[in-house]
């Protein structure tokens, strides 16, 4: 009965290790460490909560902080940027990231519009909120060279499928509903 319990004793032993090589090797084929180098700039993951501070709001990662040396087993000695204070001890990669300065990420990826200057033609608003052209004596024609139509006034508001329009009066003498971002103010 004991070389039995022995035998099965061994079986399970192999199984185990071998299941705990299979599970290592799928996960160290996704895993790596990060690899840093001196004079890089990183972000430092403090975890401690001090009293008194809420940590949903507390920034957990600090910095930057400049790479100085680096150390076996993936540990890095880091100096501050602002001050150039040095941390007493070394920092695990794991408590690492690396920083990139992206105050001027949004522009580059989004360039401003420049907008043609419409200022030639701005309405000016009477004492009751309606909303005037100037008057201009020398078009003959309702239709301006820039594609603007000339407004005599706007006498009411509406919601058309919950979006505001403006009963616009025209200097042609017509009238009609336009969407607010039709009708410049």
């Amino acid at each position: 009965m004991i070389p039995k319990i022995e035998l099965t004793r061994k079986i399970a032993q192999q199984n185990i290790e071998d299941c705990n090589s299979n599970t290592q090797f799928y996960y160290d084929r996704n895993a790596a460490y990060p690899t840093y180098t001196v004079g890089q700039r990183v972000l430092f993951y403090d975890p401690v909560n001090k009293k008194g501070i809420c940590k949903k709001l507390r920034k957990r990662w600090t910095g930057p902080f400049f790479i100085t040396a680096t150390g076996d087993g993936y540990v890095y000695k880091l100096r501050r940027c602002d001050n150039g204070q040095e941390l007493k001890s070394m920092v695990h990669s794991n408590r690492l990231r690396a920083f990139s300065n992206s105050r001027d990420l949004f522009y580059t990826r989004n360039p401003p519009i420049t907008e043609p200057d419409t200022n030639t033609h701005t309405d000016t608003t009477t004492q009751q909120g309606q909303v005037t052209e100037p008057n201009d004596d020398n078009s003959p024609s309702a239709d301006l060279d820039d594609g603007w139509y000339e407004i005599d006034k706007v006498t009411s508001r509406k919601r058309i499928a919950g979006k505001p329009h403006f009963l616009v009066h025209w200097k042609d003498g017509s009238k009609s509903y336009e969407p607010d971002e039709n009708v410049s103010v």
